[in-house]
């Protein structure tokens, strides 16, 4: 589809040793403040490139997190950000975090998405990462959507 050979903006992602929770964010100070105010010291650097803004061929990523828990989620799927929100703890709805493609293209690669042993999301682009993760007990959700490495 149009856009997704556009997917130009990095993502940024931090992970907190302490909670074992992820952040995705466009915005670089977002993840530095994360990291010096809410203890996501693990720089993850440039996890993949989406879109700021919506475009042909790209849907809204959207981001939840759980007051209670401070867990985060990130999801393509209306239905399932709903479903989040009413069902699992999700009430914070934070709004669109990025817009991605739905499915996979020439330009794009899976973003998988991981539930970890300590009840948190991680999502990664790497293979290799998401088998070592499974391998230490993460149950692995499959690509969740599609960016550009």
């Amino acid at each position: 589809p149009v856009g997704t050979c556009a997917l130009a903006a990095p993502v940024y992602g931090r992970y907190s040793p302490s909670t074992g929770d992820s952040i995705l964010t466009l915005l670089s100070g977002e993840a530095a403040s994360a990291a010096s105010n809410y203890g996501y010291t693990t720089d993850r650097g440039t996890v993949f490139r989406a879109s700021s803004a919506a475009a042909a061929g790209l849907v809204p990523v959207y981001r939840l997190s759980s007051p209670s828990t401070g867990a985060h989620l990130w999801t393509a799927n209306a239905a399932e950000r709903d479903s989040a929100k009413a069902k699992y703890g999700f009430t914070n709805d934070e709004g669109v975090g990025f817009y991605a493609s739905p499915t996979q293209t020439p330009c794009t690669v899976p973003v998988f998405r991981l539930l970890t042993a300590a009840h948190r999301h991680y999502y990664t682009t790497s293979d290799a990462e998401r088998q070592a993760l499974v391998a230490y007990g993460s149950i692995d959700e499959g690509a969740v959507f599609y960016a550009a490495p």
